[in-house]
């Protein structure tokens, strides 16, 4: 498997591309076609927003219990920390 990105410079641009896919996933939906294009962009997004909260709870010394996603695009991330607010805030 391909590393995850390490200078921030390659972070910004990782960033930047998962914004743009989700971006145009949005702009897409309206149209007849669009959701069959745009579907699989939301699904992404909604996938890289939970376990964006799973690693912040890890990189706050807390646990990553689990990950669900639903048919709707709406998902959750069950999470456990004993940090105080500024952690909570963080995850």
């Amino acid at each position: 498997p391909k590393p995850a990105p390490s200078s921030p410079a390659q972070q910004a641009g990782l960033a930047l591309v998962i914004a743009i896919g989700c971006t145009v996933a949005l702009r897409l939906l309206p149209w007849p076609w669009g959701f069959f294009i745009g579907w699989p962009l939301i699904l992404f997004s909604t996938y890289a927003h939970e376990m964006s909260h799973g690693v912040a709870a890890l990189l706050v010394g807390g646990q990553f219990h689990s990950f669900q996603m639903w048919s709707d695009a709406s998902g959750i991330a069950q999470t456990a920390h004993s940090g105080g607010p500024l952690a909570s805030a963080a995850i």
